[in-house]
């Protein structure tokens, strides 16, 4: 059976992970916003606020930046926490 204090200490350091992508991938798109040329990078980046367009922005609940900024910061922490809790399963846990 698992320690449940390791199991706490794994669950906050997911939680930290995602939190980090999702600033990470708000600032990317603050930057490319502020810059002007986005280039192939924030066409990547803005694809997923793209499909939820109509939805989000035509019924005016919000602007087009504000809906990239929510949207890419929570693919952001999706990514990120997914990409921590894979590496937490996969490596050894008698590792420091």
């Amino acid at each position: 059976m698992e320690n449940p204090n390791r199991l706490k200490k794994e669950f906050r350091w997911v939680c930290k992970v995602a939190i980090c992508g999702a600033v990470l991938f708000d600032a990317i798109i603050l930057l490319l916003a502020r810059d002007g040329d986005s280039g192939l990078l924030g066409i990547l980046l803005v694809t997923p606020s793209a499909f939820l367009y109509s939805s989000l922005i035509d019924s005016g609940k919000m602007e087009p930046l504000s809906a990239a900024l929510v949207i890419n910061a929570l693919l952001g922490a999706i990514v990120f926490g997914l990409l921590a809790a894979v590496w937490l399963s996969v490596k050894d846990p008698h590792e420091k």
